[in-house]
């Protein structure tokens, strides 16, 4: 005689490529979390710019939260002082530490900005893009929701997979 089928739903299927795993265990459960990859906006001044690839640092006046190492970052130059034709998005990294700026450490990486920022985001694996690009021309419209931010923005999930995937495309990644 045949089973009678089970009600419930079907697991969903995810393939991520890459991402954090979160295992968390007792005695008798074990429960596993997969969390894709998250990326973040840094926005920087075509005066900053240069160190902030250079040294691999970018600083804050606030401490960002929920961060991890290994995080994906556009580094994006403010658009007003881009040069005719030159695309935002110019480089990408990798968090690796989020701390507090030591006594004079601003100062060394921009000169003249002590006491203006408190943070500092260590960064590593910088990368200069062989096709830079404007966050418009890749997620189209939802762009708009990033044009206010002023330093930093963990971008959304859902224009992550589109980005990613550009940077894919274009052998970026």
């Amino acid at each position: 005689m045949a089973r009678p089928k089970r009600g419930g739903k079907k697991k969903e299927k995810k393939n991520i490529p890459n991402g954090v795993v979160h295992i968390n265990a007792t005695f008798n459960n074990t429960i596993i979390t997969l969390e894709g990859i998250r990326m973040y906006l840094f926005k920087t001044s075509g005066a900053t710019i240069e160190n902030v690839v250079k040294y691999e640092k970018h600083a804050f006046k606030y401490k960002p939260r929920e961060w991890n190492e290994g995080e994906l970052v556009l580094v994006s130059k403010n658009r007003k002082d881009l040069k005719n034709g030159e695309k935002q998005i110019q480089y990408i990294m990798k968090i690796k530490d989020v701390r507090e700026a030591n006594p004079g450490e601003i100062d060394k990486y921009w000169p003249g900005c002590e006491g203006k920022w408190k943070y500092i985001i260590e960064c590593y694996g910088s990368k200069k893009l062989k096709n830079p690009f404007n966050l418009e021309d890749v997620i189209g419209n939802n762009f708009k929701s990033y044009s206010p931010i002023v330093t930093f923005k963990k971008v959304e999930h859902y224009d992550e997979e589109e980005i990613l995937n550009w940077l894919r495309k274009h052998y970026e990644l």
